[in-house]
C-alpha cells in the first residue's frame, strides 16, 4: 500500500509541474496579445489613460475617492459628503461600485495613482478573461488547442474593446468564466468524479483523470464528453478572422493624457 502510495506521488509530479508549465506559457501568450493588440497603451501606465473623453474619467475618480476615503481620511469609501452638498452623494445606490476592481485594488490606487489602476485593470482584464476561458474549455473539452483559441475569441472580441476605453465596470469580464470553471470543479468534486479545486488545473482536469480516478465506483468523469478533432475546423478560424477584423490595430487605441498643472485633473489629445 505504501509502495503504491509513494509511486503515485512520483507519477503525479510530473504531470502537475508539466500542466503549469503549459498554463504558464499560455498565461504568457495572453499577456503579449494583449501588448500588442492595445499597443501603445503598455508604455504609458501612469501617464495616459485608455479612452477619453467618456465615462473613464467617471471611473477614475470613483478609483480615487475610494483609495482617498479610505487611506486618506479614515473613513467609509460608499459615501461623499462633497458632491451634492448638503445632501452627499451614495456611491452603493448611484454609482456602479465593484467591489472586484474599485474596492479590491484600493492599495494599489493610494500606491501608484488612479490612471495606473484603471489601466491596469483594463489591460489584465484581457488576458484573465482569455485566461479563464482557456481553463474552462480545457476542462470542458479536454482539446489544448481548443481552449487556446476559445481564450482568444473570447478575450479579444469586439465587445471588449469596445468597452475597454471607458466602462471598467462592463470590460471586468474575467471574473464569468472563472465562476464557471469552479462551479463546474465543485459540481465535479461533490460528484467524485472531479479533481480538487486548482486555480492552475496541475492536479488534472475532465478527460484526463487522475491516477486511479478510473476505479472510482465505475463514475465517469464530469464533462463526459470531449471535443472530437473534426470541431476544429475552418468556422473557428474565420471567427479569429472577422474579430481581427473589429480589434485595433497596433499604435491605435485611444489614450488620454493627463495634466501636470493639477493633479486630479485628465486633459486629453486627437
Amino acid at each position: 500500500m505504501s509502495r503504491s502510495g509513494s509511486f503515485s506521488s512520483r507519477h503525479d509530479a510530473p504531470a502537475g509541474l508539466k500542466r503549469w508549465h503549459e498554463n504558464s506559457l499560455v498565461l504568457l501568450l495572453y499577456a503579449v496579445l494583449t501588448t500588442v493588440m492595445t499597443y501603445p497603451a503598455v508604455l504609458f501606465l501612469r501617464t495616459k489613460v485608455l479612452g477619453g473623453p467618456d465615462d473613464n474619467f467617471h471611473f477614475l475618480w470613483e478609483l480615487w475617492y475610494v483609495a482617498h476615503a479610505l487611506f486618506d481620511l479614515h473613513k467609509s469609501p460608499f459615501f461623499d459628503p462633497d458632491v451634492f452638498v448638503p445632501f452627499g452623494f451614495s456611491l452603493i445606490r448611484n454609482q456602479d461600485l465593484s467591489p472586484g476592481t474599485v474596492l479590491l485594488f484600493s492599495p494599489l490606487t493610494h500606491f501608484f495613482g488612479e490612471i495606473f489602476t484603471y489601466n491596469f485593470l483594463v489591460l489584465g482584464s484581457f488576458v484573465l478573461t482569455a485566461f479563464g476561458t482557456y481553463l474552462l474549455a480545457r476542462e470542458l473539452w479536454s482539446n489544448r488547442l481548443a481552449a487556446v483559441l476559445a481564450g482568444v475569441i473570447v478575450g479579444f472580441c469586439p465587445y471588449r474593446f469596445a468597452h475597454a476605453t471607458g466602462h471598467l465596470s462592463i470590460v471586468s469580464t474575467e471574473w464569468i468564466p472563472f465562476f464557471f470553471l469552479y462551479l463546474e470543479r465543485l459540481i465535479s468534486i461533490r460528484r467524485g468524479d472531479g479533481p480538487a479545486i486548482d486555480p492552475f488545473g496541475t492536479a488534472g482536469s475532465a478527460g484526463e483523470p487522475l491516477p486511479n480516478q478510473e476505479d472510482q465506483a465505475g463514475i465517469a468523469p464530469a464533462s463526459g464528453k470531449s471535443a472530437s478533432p473534426g470541431a476544429i475546423d475552418g468556422r473557428v478560424a474565420q471567427m479569429i478572422q472577422q474579430m481581427a477584423g473589429f480589434a485595433p490595430r497596433a499604435g491605435e487605441m485611444p489614450l488620454a493624457n493627463r495634466s501636470d498643472a493639477t493633479a486630479n485633473r485628465y486633459d486629453y489629445f486627437a
